[in-house]
């Protein structure tokens, strides 16, 4: 089972893509969306150790799966949004997994 957080993330996205692009632009590499990046990744480190800071195999995994995260968005976003937001959300879910598993 996956975060119904997730599916109200596609779902929201999907319902609502003037917002979104308002704003991550044209193109998803805007300042906003550089910011939630960086942000998604330190919250994340900070998870792994007392630090913060994550080893520099966690930092490449944490890359590797915030930029995956986005790039699957977009990706989505540009098949029309297809599949389905629940359908995306457990896909998503199963890419964080597997990466997770890792760290």
């Amino acid at each position: 089972m996956f975060p119904p957080a997730l599916t109200a993330l596609f779902s929201y996205m999907n319902d609502n893509p003037e917002v979104c692009h308002a704003f991550y632009g044209k193109n998803w590499e805007s300042d906003f969306t550089r910011n939630a990046k960086e942000l998604i990744a330190r919250r994340c480190l900070g998870q792994l150790q007392a630090n913060g800071g994550g080893t520099q195999r966690q930092q490449y995994l944490l890359a590797f799966a915030v930029n995956g995260c986005f790039g699957s968005i977009v990706a989505w976003q540009d098949a029309g949004c297809q599949p389905p937001p629940e359908e995306m959300a457990a896909i998503t879910w199963q890419a964080i997994r597997a990466v997770k598993e890792l760290l």
